[in-house]
């Protein structure tokens, strides 16, 4: 945990939670198990379009890491 976050037992979520659940929620626009690495992007990946949102946009996803000192 950097100087800048607050923790709260009640909310606080753990880094290896978050990569579950980013992995879990890219597996299932991809329709298939997807792990996440650094400095990689998925895509494109092409989800169901609806009223306001056309089905033709691509999306990207990838996961960084940075260190900020403030």
């Amino acid at each position: 945990m950097n100087e800048n976050e607050i923790y709260r037992p009640q909310t606080y979520i753990s880094p290896r939670k978050n990569t579950q659940d980013l992995n879990n929620f890219v597996s299932c626009l991809r329709n298939k198990e997807t792990i996440l690495e650094y400095g990689n992007i998925i895509g494109p990946i092409h989800v169901p379009g609806g009223k306001n949102i056309s089905s033709d946009i691509p999306i990207f996803i990838g996961k960084i890491k940075t260190d900020v000192n403030i």
